[in-house]
């Protein structure tokens, strides 16, 4: 992506990302955990290894069996309770059968519990995350979920958008909320981002790297849903 930067993508089930510092490195998402993460993230580094999730999902959060602790919002800490192989299968299954991930390259998938839970530590909005020579910021965005994050790297002129920004944006609203101020909560945040990024930045959000003119269509099509 960048010099230090590494894209991981898992056969079109998910986009993860290794941003490779002088005194530390971090792996942005887990994914569903089709193999061995831990050990293909060690062959980019020779630093020590945090882990940092955009949100609580099966599809990010799956990998996670392989670390002793991951960074995540404490609004997305009950969404991870019942992640378990049966569900991360069931995930699988579904994104190939609606043609969004790779059959062929999935068909040996090793869906595997390492034996291990790791401990969940809170991620908080503004909070630095320093790596040696490379500085992230974590931004809340909510609405995917009300947990979701960002991760924003000034200094590379890149920003990791999780699901918080996507193409194809769903968003999971509180039960007790109505969907124009849940939209309305969301789409302040998004925009308020879109004033710190510019049009040459790289845009790594969870499921492959996407094009500036996204962030604009969402901005638009939820301004014109609010307006009616």
């Amino acid at each position: 992506v960048r010099e230090d930067v590494y894209q991981i993508m898992e056969s079109g089930l998910d986009a993860m990302y290794v941003v490779c510092g002088t005194e530390k490195s971090i792996l942005i998402d887990t994914g569903v955990g089709t193999g061995d993460l831990k050990s293909l993230v060690q062959k980019l580094t020779n630093t020590k290894i945090d882990v940092y999730l955009t949100h609580g999902h099966r599809d990010h959060f799956g990998g996670t069996t392989q670390f002793p602790s991951v960074f995540l919002s404490p609004y997305d800490f009950e969404l991870t309770r019942d992640i378990d192989v049966d569900k991360r299968k069931e995930y699988v299954e579904k994104m190939i059968h609606t043609g969004a991930a790779d059959k062929e390259s999935l068909k040996e998938m090793r869906i595997l519990d390492w034996g291990n839970k790791p401990e969940l530590k809170p991620i908080t909005n503004g909070q630095k995350i320093e790596l040696g020579d490379k500085t992230l910021t974590c931004i809340e965005v909510g609405g995917h979920t009300n947990g979701s994050v960002m991760y924003y790297d000034e200094g590379n002129n890149i920003i990791f958008s999780g699901d918080g920004a996507n193409p194809i944006m769903v968003l999971r609203k509180k039960a007790d909320v109505d969907y124009k101020t849940y939209v309305r909560n969301w789409i302040s945040k998004v925009k308020a981002i879109n004033e710190r990024i510019n049009d040459q930045t790289c845009i790594c959000a969870g499921h492959d790297i996407i094009e500036r003119d996204v962030w604009y269509q969402l901005i638009e099509m939820s301004e014109r849903y609010l307006n009616g």
